[in-house]
């Protein structure tokens, strides 16, 4: 008897396998997440923990790059899906580089891992490999807004019949590529020759799909070639590795985008109200540790804060000549609510033209594709905004509280190339001076000086706008005289010009600094025994 890769995974013979070898696996692939609040009893941790291996009498099955990596190579027995469908679309110039580099390791070692930052085109490139590999295609996804997206691409860019798989509907006979919806896929009982018709996976924002629930579409979706898509691979939960054992190792993935026409104006802001701007703790494995979630709650409540973001808005709307289409980030819907509030009211009594819609997972879709379309300021959760978000004519980003990885975000401001006379990306980044806050913000720095943005500081007390020397002595306590700062010149930006452009009009990625072009592309390394740590 010998090992083979079938439909379902690696098939390893358990008479290959000493008894150890056999416990090694099974302990490999019994998978815990990593969490913050460690489980207390026996049974928490039960609830937590689940296999992504199958066994029967003869064979112990698993993901079929774990067992590559581990047992080698082996025969495949699955049946090669042809399909005939045409690209029609036109590569950028860097898009042919990557998928010249992909198709060569997916065609060698079977698939892998495409990374690219939000703009760079993933899902046109996907496509492109899609026609040349000439296979049936299966493309998951976890969002009805990607879904939407991947039809309207495919529509754009190829020929293809598209399918769907989602709840009772299985559209697949005669399809090119069908979308399948991994709640629908991991969840619901599929016949499983449904998944056999697939020559070709193709898993979208792939970072999702370690988790508990989503893994089980992984189990009963194994192609011959598969395609793991995501700008962002890493989780806080270290189990990124759960994602390259079912679909490969990184074929390509470049960290982050260059760009320095964008411009970052830091707002540091400092409140006198001690009751609320205060640093909160809670009992975190075994210890106290700063809670962003109270103080999140805290600073929401502050009046003066609130309307120096509001201010903000309502001064860069000023500027017509800019015409600004701004995308407001928040962890809350309070903080968003109550400035959207304060923004209409003074929009109502300047008379401006402009449009104010929410953009949030409560929203109908037909509702968030309005606000997408007309918006002229969106006020949207960081978790609605972070997968499947594509609105081109977005220029200027508030990030209105903390968070320390904003990658996906300002990628959002910067979906197609600048030309001379475009207005000038903006990142307005509401800094509260407190606890932890002020970790995310050095972090947060520290990839923009990577990305090259261009970065102005500026600071508020309470409600005014002052020097960074009135800000440190008002911070310690000190009264004294002070002159308030112009909002509207700090806001003050200068239109693209032409020695700002590059020669290509093109996406400028960093091959410099830290990365190195060989770091960039090195493949993640698959090895059981090591604990994975997040390429960030």
């Amino acid at each position: 008897m010998s090992k083979f890769i079938s439909y379902d995974g690696y098939y390893m013979p358990k008479n290959k396998l000493t008894d150890k070898e056999l416990k090694d696996v099974k302990k490999d692939l019994t998978i815990t997440p990593n969490i913050l609040m460690e489980p207390k009893t026996k049974e928490e941790k039960d609830k937590l923990t689940y296999e992504i291996y199958k066994s029967t009498d003869k064979h112990i099955i698993m993901p079929i790059y774990y067992g590559i990596t581990k047992f080698g190579k082996c025969d495949n027995k699955m049946n090669i899906q042809k399909t005939k469908f045409k690209f029609t679309g036109k590569l950028r110039d860097y898009q042919e580089s990557i998928v010249e580099k992909c198709l060569s390791s997916i065609k060698e070692k079977g698939g892998g891992l495409l990374s690219v930052p939000c703009g760079a085109g993933k899902t046109t490139m996907a496509l492109y490999m899609a026609s040349e590999l000439k296979l049936k295609t299966l493309i998951i996804v976890h969002r009805s807004i990607l879904l939407t997206q991947w039809i309207e691409r495919i529509n754009q860019f190829t020929d293809a019949k598209v399918g769907i798989i989602r709840g009772k509907k299985v559209d697949v006979d005669g399809k090119d590529i069908v979308i399948g919806m991994i709640h629908s896929v991991s969840q619901r009982d599929y016949d499983p020759e449904i998944f056999k018709q697939f020559s070709f996976i193709i898993y979208d924002e792939a970072h999702h799909c370690p988790s508990k629930v989503f893994s089980q579409a992984l189990m009963k979706t194994t192609g011959i070639h598969t395609l793991a898509l995501t700008a962002t691979p890493y989780r806080n939960d270290n189990l990124i590795k759960v994602m390259h054992w079912f679909l490969g190792d990184t074929m390509y993935r470049i960290k982050l985008k260059v760009n320095s026409a964008v411009v970052v104006k830091r707002f540091f802001y400092y409140s006198s109200d001690k009751s609320l701007f205060v640093e909160k703790k809670a009992y975190f494995k075994g210890k106290m540790l700063p809670s962003v979630t109270k103080m999140v709650g805290n600073i929401s409540q502050i009046k003066t804060r609130t309307r120096n973001i509001a201010n903000i808005i309502t001064e860069i709307l000023k500027n017509t000549d800019e015409n600004r289409k701004i995308f407001v980030l928040s962890k809350l819907k309070s903080i968003l609510n109550d400035t959207k509030d304060i923004v209409d009211r003074k929009v109502e009594e300047s008379e401006q033209k402009t449009e104010t819609r929410l953009y949030t997972g409560d929203m109908k879709d037909d509702e968030r594709d309005e606000a997408a379309e007309k918006a002229d300021v969106m006020f949207a959760t960081y978790d609605i905004a972070n997968d499947g978000f594509d609105v081109e004519r977005l220029n200027t980003l508030i990030l209105a509280t903390s968070r320390k990885d904003v990658i996906q975000s300002t990628g959002r401001i910067m979906r197609k190339p600048l030309e001379v006379g475009n207005t000038r990306p903006l990142i307005i980044d509401f800094i509260d001076d407190l606890s932890v806050f002020s970790n995310h913000a050095r972090e947060r720095l520290k990839y923009y000086d990577r990305c090259k943005y261009k970065i102005e500081n500026y600071y508020f007390y309470d409600n005014k706008l002052v020097s960074e020397e009135d800000y440190e002595e008002l911070k310690n306590g000190k009264n004294k005289e002070i002159k308030k700062k112009s909002l509207e010149k700090a806001l003050k930006t200068k239109k693209i010009t032409d020695d700002e452009i590059t020669k290509r009009n093109d996406i400028i990625f960093d091959t410099s600094n830290e990365d190195s072009e060989e770091e960039i592309v090195k493949p993640y390394k698959i090895n059981p025994q090591i604990r994975y740590i997040p390429m960030s």
